[in-house]
């Protein structure tokens, strides 16, 4: 489940440095409060406690040239997989922000960079060990005809979102904001084979109840 957070007059880089401190601050407390689980988990306190900003950060486009170099030829404009995930994270013990990502693959909302109207100012931050993107975010668009074109440009009839462009159509302010996959933290830090793991009651194919 994602935890939402959202502020207004925060930028992209902003609302990135204050998912890093979320996670910091999370690994920091089970460290000190849990060390046992923590290496019954199959981690160690001390591995935890050196999970502090700032994490790696690279753009989109730096993403797509380490990952060539490690063989990985991944099409401009396509959403990172959990191959590519994987790839970028390996040997790291801290997560990592990936920004910038081409607008394209994006959701209608998200700002335009103002230099590179091709992307967006946006950003994920992706776990090791497989565990994928725990955090996703970005600067929203406060410009009511930029969104429109973009939902236009997305195939989506803009007529269908009257209630969103509401939002903007009164006056906006510039704001940013980011989800936490909970599950993925936890899966993490714990270093659980599959997200189910972190979940008390998983819902999976073929199992509903209880």
């Amino acid at each position: 489940m994602r935890r939402p957070s959202s502020s207004p007059w925060r930028r992209s880089t902003t609302s990135a440095q204050h998912a890093e401190g979320v996670i910091s601050h999370t690994c920091q407390r089970v460290a000190e409060e849990r060390p046992d689980d923590v290496v019954a988990m199959g981690r160690t306190p001390d591995f935890l406690k050196a999970v502090k900003p700032p994490f790696e950060r690279m753009t989109y486009d730096e993403a797509l040239k380490l990952l060539k170099a490690k063989g990985i030829d991944l099409e401009w404009g396509k959403d990172l997989r959990t191959l590519e995930e994987r790839a970028l994270t390996e040997g790291k013990s801290k997560p990592i922000v990936v920004t910038h990502y081409p607008r394209i693959s994006q959701a209608f909302y998200k700002a335009r960079d103002p230099k590179h109207p091709d992307l967006v100012l946006g950003f994920d931050v992706i776990g090791g060990d497989g565990v994928g993107e725990i955090v996703g975010g970005s600067e929203r668009e406060t410009d009511l005809e930029a969104i429109k074109k973009a939902l236009v440009e997305q195939g989506e009839d803009p007529r269908a979102y009257e209630w969103y462009l509401d939002s903007r159509r009164y006056g906006s302010v510039q704001h940013a904001g980011f989800g936490m996959g909970m599950e993925r933290l936890i899966q993490w830090i714990c270093k659980l084979g599959h997200i189910r793991d972190a979940v008390p009651f998983p819902r999976t194919p073929g199992r509903f109840s209880p």
